[in-house]
């Protein structure tokens, strides 16, 4: 704008900014703006750039970090001119600047949508018309979105655009009158400026990676949801499979075995010896099915939580004792001695005596159906005072089990080998209740084998004292 005051390159000396460097410039400069008067095509005073001795010596920055853009917006080539010779040896963060010129609204536009990068806009309000600079200012921030860019206002008719209408109605960071932005002022403005811009831009790419953190967060929830949607009807599917199995299976089997108890009593009259043969099939065939179900449903409620002991103090002997009479006949039909020599002491365990009997009675059945005819399996009972423990082992000398197995033998549904399964009969879940039902008695089970020589499984549980302190 014609007659209006431009940056004053002081004619006397001034203290710059850190960062901020001036350098001399030549009397024979084409642009006429000088301290605190103001421009005419008559005047004659030039523009006298004090040379600063002390400053360092600008380099080029070594990580060739690109430059900052301060975009000039003004209708005046000599403010142009000016403000380059006035910022030209500026740097911020080692990065020097470099400048983009708009002569409207509409050309500053332009640039900024080509140029999303600049730092700092230097803007004038009167240019094509009195307005422009707002409709600039209103088409970066809510056209194009541009939060970060800094926009200085400069204006040489402060009447067109008071400081304090444009800071309550425009997204504008700094009003300067020309009268009174000085070089050193200018400078200080555009560091101020270049700081929160870089700040904004830190600021904006750390809202960035939150919201893809978010929508990461957001998306894992998604799937886990999924997955929990599939997990709990999955778990209904079971429960109603249990359900019925518990039901459908179990009462025609029972059904079976009543009727093989009264067949085998003659009440239907005498059974010919190939027809009590073949009930014994019945019954055999009938008890396993009866016990695989029975397996079944007391993993499932182990695992959901449902089954639940109810703890007694019991003598060990007595425990041992009435496991090893429920397995005698099944090993004199197989041919194998039981051994079990009584403890010296008696030994007090606190335990679920139901379920107790149940792991023993699978590790003694294991112990038979794993040996061989002519072998012996024993169980005994022995204490650990220092560590208030007592021990149930039950062993055998069947054919034992490979170091490579025993990590997974107690895993459900896990059969060792296909030769075994097709040979002993069985699906796999014992030794994984048993290891489950002892845990929920607070104890622990652990076993030592060696191929061809046989295994020892070992039971941990908490000693009792018996009630006269021993």
């Amino acid at each position: 704008m014609r007659n209006e005051q431009f940056i004053n390159p002081a004619a006397t000396s001034v203290t710059l900014p850190r960062n901020c460097v001036s350098t001399a410039v030549s009397k024979q400069a084409t642009a006429k703006p000088v301290i605190g008067q103001e421009y005419t095509e008559q005047g004659d005073d030039e523009i006298i750039f004090l040379e600063d001795t002390d400053a360092p010596n600008q380099q080029a920055n070594p990580r060739m970090l690109p430059p900052w853009k301060i975009l000039i917006v003004d209708d005046e080539a000599e403010v142009h001119q000016v403000t380059e010779l006035a910022l030209q040896r500026v740097t911020y963060d080692g990065r020097e600047l470099v400048f983009l010129s708009a002569y409207s609204a509409k050309e500053a536009c332009a640039i900024m949508r080509e140029h999303t990068d600049v730092a700092v806009v230097l803007l004038d309000v009167v240019m094509e018309t009195n307005q422009a600079g707002f409709i600039f200012v209103k088409y970066l921030r809510e056209t194009l979105q541009n939060r970060c860019t800094r926009i200085i206002l400069r204006t040489g008719q402060p009447g067109e655009a008071p400081e304090e209408t444009i800071i309550r109605d425009y997204d504008i960071n700094d009003y300067k009158t020309k009268t009174e932005l000085t070089r050193q002022k200018l400078c200080t403005s555009i560091m101020i400026s270049l700081r929160t811009y870089e700040q904004l831009l830190a600021f904006e790419a750390n809202q960035r990676e939150l919201e893809l953190l978010y929508q990461h967060i957001r998306e894992r929830n998604r799937e886990l949801q999924r997955a929990k949607d599939i997990a709990e009807a999955a778990s209904l599917a079971k429960d109603e499979f249990l359900s019925l199995m518990n039901h459908e299976l179990r009462t025609p089997l029972n059904v079976i075995l009543m009727r093989s108890e009264i067949l085998d009593n003659g009440i239907y009259g005498p059974l010919s010896a190939k027809q009590k043969k073949s009930l014994d099939l019945i019954r055999s065939s009938s008890h396993h099915l009866l016990s695989i179900i029975d397996d079944i449903l007391d993993l499932a409620g182990i695992e959901n939580g449902n089954l639940t002991v109810t703890k007694r103090r019991v003598a060990a002997a007595d425990i041992c004792c009435r496991s090893i009479q429920d397995v005698q006949e099944l090993a004199e039909q197989k041919g194998i001695d039981v051994h079990y020599v009584p403890e010296t002491h008696p030994i007090y365990i606190e335990v679920d005596e139901r379920r107790i009997l149940q792991v023993l009675d699978k590790l003694l059945r294991n112990a038979i159906k794993f040996s061989e005819k002519g072998t012996t399996i024993g169980i005994e009972i022995t204490r650990n005072e220092a560590d208030m423990v007592a021990y149930i082992t039950i062993w055998d000398e069947g054919i034992g089990i490979a170091p490579t197995d025993l990590s997974r033998l107690f895993q459900p549904f896990v059969q060792l080998e296909h030769s075994l399964t097709r040979r002993y009969e069985g699906v796999g879940l014992g030794l994984s209740i048993a290891s489950k039902l002892i845990h929920l008695m607070n104890g622990n089970i652990s076993v030592a084998s060696t191929p061809g020589m046989g295994s020892r499984f070992t039971i941990v549980l908490p000693l009792l004292l018996d009630g006269r302190g021993n």
